[in-house]
């Protein structure tokens, strides 16, 4: 008698560790899989491969927001001399729950360092950034779905947030205009309603940028932080926004400008 409950409970010991190994293996094996999506994500994202990134989630309608990245040269040059590496410790992802989660560092060259030096330009940015000792450990979460068997990212917009944006909003934009704008023209010219346009070479291109309204060489107005893209580039004002029924006589002046407060180009017409 006392051999078979001994056997009977070497039995159930045996059984239990098998199933404690067996569940354990679900979860290392989504552990895994989840790390291996993650890995080439981020590896695309570094190589500038947004549409890559984009065939990586669940919802490619929702990701579409990644491709606005493709052009940003700023995002590039930072980017360039990137690493990474996916945080084990907090990887939590279920084959059961058919989602999971794993936080990523990508590690870029201090660019808050090479924006202290003051570049005029794009290149001489580049040039900076190649030489800075310091280093910004980027940290952000990569979120699982399971779907069919094979897992893709679900949150795209938290990844454009907390990864993307902070290598790309800045505060600097070192645009060539003058290969970006074709001319200014003027579509409205009215005591009720003044637009000028920014003819764009570029359609793809994001212009983020605010305009500044002027009379007789005083500054009247001074838009909010826009973002606009295709071929006109609009900057309309109207005389509500200072508080008047119409527009006096006289010269008005609408300056385009880059959220770091570059001059991108300006025009003038006179009222009668």
């Amino acid at each position: 008698m006392k051999k078979t409950l001994r056997s009977i409970i070497s039995c159930t010991i045996v059984l239990g560790s098998l199933f404690s190994m067996t569940s354990c293996g679900l979860f290392d094996k989504a552990k895994k899989q989840c790390t291996e999506v993650g890995n080439e994500f981020v590896e695309a994202a570094i190589s500038m491969d947004f549409e890559d990134c984009v065939e990586l989630c669940i919802d490619e309608d929702e990701a579409v927001g990644l491709l606005a990245f493709s052009d940003k040269q700023i995002t590039e040059a930072i980017l360039e001399n990137a690493t990474y590496k996916a945080d084990s410790k907090s990887a939590d992802c279920s084959t059961k729950d058919e989602e999971g989660s794993i936080d990523y560092i990508v590690t870029v060259p201090d660019f808050e360092a090479a924006l202290d030096e003051d570049p005029e330009d794009f290149d001489e940015f580049c040039d900076i950034l190649e030489e800075v000792e310091g280093t910004i450990d980027i940290t952000f979460t990569i979120e699982f779905e399971l779907d069919d068997d094979e897992w893709f990212v679900s949150n795209p917009d938290d990844i454009c947030n907390d990864f993307l944006m902070e290598v790309t909003d800045i505060g600097a934009d070192f645009s060539n205009y003058d290969e970006l704008v074709d001319e200014f023209q003027w579509w409205y010219e009215s005591s009720y309603c003044l637009e000028l346009d920014l003819i764009s070479l570029d359609t793809n291109y994001v212009w983020e940028f605010y305009f500044t309204v002027s009379h007789g060489g005083e500054l009247i107005y001074t838009s909010e932080e826009l973002t606009d893209t295709g071929y006109y580039i609009e900057a309309y004002f109207y005389p509500e926004d200072i508080g008047v029924s119409e527009f006096e006589p006289g010269e008005y002046t609408i300056a385009f400008y880059d959220v770091s407060g570059g001059l991108i180009g300006s025009n003038s017409t006179t009222l009668d």
